[in-house]
């Protein structure tokens, strides 16, 4: 593989198979380890189309929807729900309590 190889596969990346920028970052320092450590040859300059930076949108449910989802865990899951609320309330009583004796009473109580 030359260089207009390499070049053209970095390219294929972003236009063909529309990989995201980190994905052809990642296979650039592949190509430039692979062939500094094992060919002995340096990559100087590459001219290859860059990938966009692709958006990703938060997914954000609604209450009811947090709600429903969470009501359809059982055994293990359920009880992991359950650790994970009551140590988000213990967390959050823990920032605002008033007094050490307060802190102590709610941690004693678990």
């Amino acid at each position: 593989m030359d260089m207009g190889d390499v070049e053209t596969f970095l390219s294929h990346l972003a236009g063909s198979r529309d990989c995201s920028a980190n994905t052809q970052r990642i296979a650039l320092n592949a190509i430039v380890y692979l062939y500094k450590r094992f060919m002995g040859v340096g990559i100087d300059d590459l001219q290859f189309t860059l990938a966009r930076a692709q958006r990703c949108l938060p997914v954000v449910y609604s209450r009811e929807e947090n709600v429903a989802i969470l009501s359809q865990l059982r055994g293990v899951p359920s009880y992991c729900r359950f650790v994970l609320r009551t140590s988000i309330l213990a967390v959050i009583i823990f920032m605002f309590a008033p007094g050490k004796a307060t802190k102590i009473a709610l941690f004693r109580s678990y």
